[in-house]
């Protein structure tokens, strides 16, 4: 059975969980990176703000699940700590992660045209969520 994104999101068990998820969903791992074609380096470079992202809207977070995520992947204001975004993730895992929260925090400050190439891989990854899943469950 494969479950959905609010699902796995809210069994997260920790960061180690968040980041195995962000893996998945990006189609990461072993044997070619899991694609028929290599990884890019902007699928390789969302794993940190995916994994900060889904820890961050899951039970040791706020809570708040998959709407939370899907609002938080294209908020990528450095500044804007109070609503869903990647500034309010990092703060949410400062305290217990903070090498994870400090590593999304730096690529805030990448240039618009690289920023938009992680949020475009994000996107993707949570568009194709099902499939995703599906796989990783057969594989």
């Amino acid at each position: 059975m494969v479950m959905s994104l609010g699902e796995a999101v809210g069994s997260l068990s920790g960061m180690d969980a968040a980041v195995d998820l962000a893996h998945r969903l990006l189609k990461l791992g072993k044997g070619g990176l899991g694609k028929v074609s290599e990884a890019t380096i902007w699928e390789v470079r969302a794993v940190d703000p995916l994994a900060v992202i889904l820890f961050a809207a899951g039970p040791q977070g706020c809570g708040e699940g998959e709407p939370w995520v899907r609002a938080a992947v294209d908020n990528a204001d450095s500044e804007d700590t109070v609503r869903p975004g990647w500034a309010r993730a990092a703060l949410l895992c400062a305290t217990r992660h903070p090498l994870m929260a400090s590593s999304v925090a730096r690529l805030t400050g990448l240039d618009g045209r690289q920023r938009d190439c992680l949020v475009l891989a994000l996107r993707t990854a949570l568009d194709e969520f099902p499939n995703a899943m599906a796989e990783s469950a057969r594989g």
